[in-house]
């Protein structure tokens, strides 16, 4: 017999014993589960299961600055399911506020209106939405017009409005009030890793050895792939890196708006407004000096406006104010589908060049030398191997992000039978923990091989947008591999051309797209199941629909 243990941050399994012959062992378990607290067991205190007019729902409390709260929910809004019992768990439900958790108390407050209600488990000592949200507003309630004096004039017209009198909160969720739960236990000191001892051993596929793109002049070393579409974890090797399992602290927020995800859009018009909105949104994170570092479709929200639906960008808990002369020790942050290359790959696109007058690339007789032959005496002098340096997160990766989100659009959302776009869609949108040759191949590639290879993907409606998807490509590429632009990375002002750039290329995009008169329908693309509860806002009907959560499996052996 073994006895297990499981929490957000980790999972323990005892050494076995034989229950028939170490008896004093088996009482002491059956006492300790016989005596444990609710709490310790595993339920949630602050969480009560109630019928209210003949159906089942959930009270969440939240202790608040104004006091205890109380919230009813109506509807699951994101409830992914996933296998893994460890991570952030998100859950998410349209609730409405109410007085208690029983009889008459569980009638609605405020007439109510309708909230959303994240439940949430993050890593202890770390910032919550809410504290990142409130240091960005600050921030932009310093921004001064010359502070966007390298803005188009266009852009400007977006800019002042949301910078007068609070206008920038149209851009992010709403977020009422928030509260930190007690967190998980922390590791016990004796125990040891085994991250072996849950190996789901997903299907492994092949890899193509070089780019499927046409045209394309790069090669990448081949390799394995590991996929598992139902749980979202890949397993592209069996080697195990280091993890610390840290606690988790249990954080809850409350939205004050209602919205759905972007992937949950059925209609071109709705989508390309909401990336507009974004855009604007990131800008303005750039004017506050913050990443955002995981724009991704489920943390684009669209939500009922005065006149139309709109874009807000959501889930800042992983957003953090640039940092200069620092590479963040942090893992690899953001969605596989629309990370940046650089991030997925942990490289940067940039390569430093070797200046071979450098003593450390000279030789015995002062001859020239190659660089990866100097001995470790060498190596340790001053000038570097011409490699790859780790990645920096900047503020372009947002923006990078943001243009997957339009290929994914244009490739797996479209309603439209085409072979090639399935194949290529399938190829560069992977859950899987480094990009795909074809992925990087195609962001790095030439513009005539990127039009070629793209041109037979796309709606021929939408091929007319080819030349700016490339524009918006080759502005945000020529800024990585730019040597200028690599030793003014300390600089948060040598930013704002690139997003004058990636705005010169983008608005058209986003005009035409929503002036078509006879739009492209949009579908449910094979990566995502449909909830069995969808609604109607405004001009279009938004069905949510589960998104592949990302997850770290931790298990312990107790010594």
């Amino acid at each position: 017999m073994s006895i297990w243990y499981f929490c957000r941050s980790h999972s323990v399994k005892s050494k076995s014993f034989d229950f028939t012959k170490d008896v004093k062992t088996l009482i002491r378990v059956f006492m300790s589960f016989l005596y444990a607290t609710r709490e310790e067991i595993g339920y949630d205190p602050t969480v009560h299961w109630v019928e209210h007019n003949g159906r089942t729902c959930y009270v969440y409390e939240l202790e608040t600055a104004e006091g205890r709260k109380y919230f009813r929910t109506l509807h699951p809004l994101f409830s992914p399911r996933v296998l893994c019992i460890t991570g952030r768990k998100t859950r998410v439900w349209e609730a409405i506020e109410v007085a208690g958790i029983a009889g008459p108390a569980l009638e609605e407050k405020h007439g109510g209106r309708k909230v959303a209600l994240k439940d949430v488990w993050l890593d202890e000592g770390s910032r919550t939405e809410k504290e990142n949200l409130d240091d960005v507003f600050n921030a932009l309630e310093r921004v001064k017009e010359e502070d966007y004096g390298w803005a188009s004039s266009e852009l400007k017209d977006y800019i002042r409005p949301a910078l007068r009198n609070g206008g920038y909160k149209k851009y992010f969720m709403e977020i009422l009030c928030d509260t930190l739960l007690p967190g998980t236990k922390p590791r016990h000191p004796t125990a040891k890793p085994r991250p072996d001892v849950l190996n789901l051993r997903p299907t492994e596929v092949e890899v193509p050895s070089k780019s499927m793109l046409r045209g394309s002049t790069q090669v990448w070393a081949s390799g394995r792939s590991s996929r598992n579409h139902s749980s979202g974890v890949s397993g592209a090797t069996k080697t195990h890196l280091p993890h610390d399992y840290e606690m988790k602290v249990h954080y809850r927020l409350v939205y004050g708006e209602v919205g759905h995800s972007l992937d949950s859009a059925q209609n071109l018009k709705t989508s390309f407004n909401a990336i507009r909105d974004v855009f604007i949104a990131l800008v303005l994170l750039y004017l506050a000096r913050w990443v955002h570092r995981d724009v991704s479709t489920g943390n684009i929200i669209l939500v009922k406006g005065e006149d139309r639906i709109q874009g807000k960008i959501s889930d800042l808990e992983y957003a953090k104010e640039f940092s200069v002369n620092k590479v963040s020790g942090d893992p690899k942050t953001g969605t596989p589908y629309f990370m940046p290359i650089e991030i997925h790959s942990s490289t940067t696109l940039y390569i430093q060049p070797p200046s071979l007058l450098e003593p450390a690339f000279l030789g015995p007789a002062g001859l020239p030398i190659d660089p990866t032959d100097r001995d470790d005496t060498q190596a340790g002098s001053t000038g570097a191997k011409r490699q790859r340096s780790e990645p920096r997160y900047k503020f372009q990766h947002d923006l990078e992000s943001l243009w997957w989100i339009i290929l994914w659009i244009f490739l797996r959302c479209v309603q439209f039978s085409n072979e090639s776009a399935a194949d290529l869609g399938a190829m560069i949108f992977q859950a899987s923990d480094t990009p795909d040759p074809t992925r990087r191949n195609l962001f790095t590639d030439d513009s005539r091989s990127f039009i070629s290879n793209l041109r037979s993907c796309l709606h021929p409606q939408h091929i007319v947008t080819i030349r700016a998807l490339d524009g918006i490509r080759g502005t945000l590429c020529n800024s990585y591999i730019s040597k200028d632009m690599f030793n003014d990375i300390d600089k948060p002002t040598a930013y704002g051309p690139i997003y004058v750039g990636v705005w010169s290329f983008l608005l058209p995009i986003v005009n035409y797209i929503v002036g078509e008169k006879d739009p492209v329908p949009l579908y449910v693309g094979p990566d995502y199941e449909p909830s069995s509860h969808s609604c109607v806002v405004g001009e279009q009907t938004l069905e949510p629909r589960c998104e592949v959560e990302r997850q770290h499996v931790g298990v312990y052996t107790s010594a």
